[in-house]
């Protein structure tokens, strides 16, 4: 590297790439939160800190990114492509979380839904997260040691006595390298939304 290099990157960083495309966020280092699985350490070698390495090769559209830059910092970002996300996301935590853990189970039950549900929960999560992802309609939320933390907002329609309301929730989520998606949280019903639905 040139002792004047450091410019592009600088440049690169805050001006950014031109236009609301999907673009990949490149470090030097070939540590990513990944590699690391699920919590980025800092990579002594290339000397990139920690909050990097989870960034690293993680793709968000260019206009709702993470802004994480520092004095030094070696990442680019650069225009990429991306067809479809790749989820993360066991059945283990619809069926061995979502319906058993007791404040998330009754908050299942208070708008209809029980365990024999799950594979349409499952199913119904995991298409809001693809294709609102896809859509650009993702909140940016913490940026830690355990990656760039994303909430994703959707409806649910109630079940049994509950039917024909309508209820607000969102998924916990963190944006893995190349386009993967790991479900952090499910499925958390947005109580301000839904304090009338959910009044009797």
């Amino acid at each position: 590297m040139g002792a004047f290099d450091w410019i592009g990157d600088v440049a690169n960083n805050l001006l950014g790439v031109e236009g609301d495309v999907w673009v990949k966020r490149i470090s030097r280092s070939s540590l990513d939160i990944e590699i690391c699985q699920g919590e980025a350490v800092a990579d002594q070698l290339t000397k990139t800190c920690a909050l990097c390495v989870a960034l690293n090769k993680t793709i968000f559209k260019n206009s709702n990114k993470p802004d994480y830059y520092h004095p030094n910092c070696k990442c680019k970002n650069i225009a990429t492509t991306l067809d479809k996300v790749v989820l993360d996301f066991p059945m283990k935590k619809i069926t061995g979380y979502l319906f058993v853990k007791q404040d998330k189970s009754a908050a299942m039950h208070s708008i209809g839904y029980t365990i024999e549900d799950a594979d349409e929960i499952y199913n119904l999560i995991a298409e809001n997260v693809s294709s609102k992802f896809m859509e650009n309609q993702y909140i940016l939320k913490s940026l830690n040691n355990h990656g760039q933390h994303i909430q994703i907002n959707f409806s649910i329609a109630g079940k049994k006595s509950h039917f024909g309301n309508v209820y607000g929730c969102y998924c916990g989520a963190v944006v893995w390298p190349n386009g993967k998606i790991k479900i952090a949280t499910p499925l958390i019903l947005d109580e301000k939304e839904n304090e009338n639905e959910m009044v009797g």
